[in-house]
């Protein structure tokens, strides 16, 4: 299962992530990528905060999700290893050379 900056904006951290565990298969894994609260996006939404709604009360900060203590903490709720890292996502498969829209590449060469 993936979530791709979804699961983070559950208001209750803890019931999302007991949500995830609960339709997740058994021995299957539970893929999250999450904001941090010291990146790019967490410093825009913590900029944002004043002028959007306020949360429900009792509810944790969406870029929460990126930080090592909540991801540990939601995952005793049943998971059997949790392993948060930091970085950029990864790519498996070399980035293709661009092309121009006549199918040579756009440098001219081929």
């Amino acid at each position: 299962m993936l979530s791709c900056v979804g699961v983070m904006f559950a208001p209750f951290h803890e019931r999302a992530a007991a949500e995830l565990l609960r339709v997740c298969r058994p021995g299957g894994r539970i893929g999250l990528l999450a904001w941090t609260p010291g990146g790019f996006v967490g410093g825009l939404l913590a900029t944002l905060r004043p002028f959007v709604p306020a949360p429900p009360p009792g509810s944790a900060p969406p870029v929460r999700w990126g930080t090592r203590h909540t991801s540990a903490r939601c995952s005793g709720t049943g998971c059997g290893t949790c392993t948060p890292r930091r970085g950029p996502p990864g790519s498996r498969s070399p980035t293709p050379r661009p092309r121009s829209a006549t199918g040579g590449s756009a440098t001219g060469r081929s």
